[in-house]
């Protein structure tokens, strides 16, 4: 008797547990189904939107389906001077120079700050800090006059190399870089410290000579990336 009392109860907890699963599938499918929603949405109204008259892009309530579908916002944007495909062209070759330079300077500075130990290391750190204190508009003005002095208004370079460098990114890879394994800051001195080392290490006993740096730099690029 005790034995079915045992086995009745242990059915029971198993069909609870498999219910309180199902019940939370059914409430992350939800909770996902709801945020596609969410981040689909403007991807669809900018779509319907442009096969709208002006008209009815104006009216409210709006309507979620074009009543007067037209072509004439395409035939516009064909007919811009210059072309849309040159400015797809330029905004693409811009976008993926800026990534690119941002990946090698940022990379390249967050590494230095997480892995090595140096003078003026922290100085700088606040520094770097600081600079995302600066609201971009109170740079607009001396960032223009600069263009100008060099001559690079109305030119690409005006856009690439002042974005060639953002802090937020440098902080951000920082930030995971230091939690990368790789060789430590005692033994980037020949395995002492900095204060105790009196004379500087080999090369033989240096880890970029070694190859021991190898896979923390592979890790670390694949982390910006």
């Amino acid at each position: 008797m005790a034995s079915t009392t045992l086995q009745t109860q242990v059915r029971t907890a198993r069909r609870r547990a498999v219910s309180t699963q199902v019940m939370e599938r059914w409430v992350l499918w939800l909770v996902l189904g709801i945020g596609t929603l969410v981040m689909v949405a403007p991807f669809y109204w900018m779509i319907i939107t442009s096969f709208k008259p002006r008209s009815e892009v104006l009216l409210f309530p709006p309507t979620w389906w074009p009543q007067q579908p037209t072509l004439d916002p395409w035939r516009t944007l064909a007919n811009l001077r210059g072309g849309f495909s040159v400015f797809f062209r330029n905004s693409l070759y811009i976008a993926t120079t800026v990534t690119a330079l941002v990946l090698l300077t940022s990379a390249l500075s967050a590494y230095v700050f997480a892995k090595f130990e140096f003078r003026g290391r922290n100085a700088l750190f606040v520094l770097l800090l600081s600079m995302m204190m600066i609201p971009f508009n109170v740079s607009i003005i001396p960032l223009y006059k600069l263009m100008a002095d060099l001559n690079w208004t109305n030119t690409h370079w005006a856009l690439i190399i002042p974005s060639a460098y953002l802090d937020n990114v440098t902080l951000d890879i920082c930030a995971k870089t230091r939690g990368v394994p790789g060789p430590s800051r005692e033994h980037q001195h020949g395995g002492r410290s900095l204060s105790q080392a009196d004379s500087p290490p080999t090369k033989a006993a240096r880890p970029e000579a070694t190859g021991q740096n190898r896979p923390a730099k592979r890790c670390v690029w694949r982390t910006c990336v």
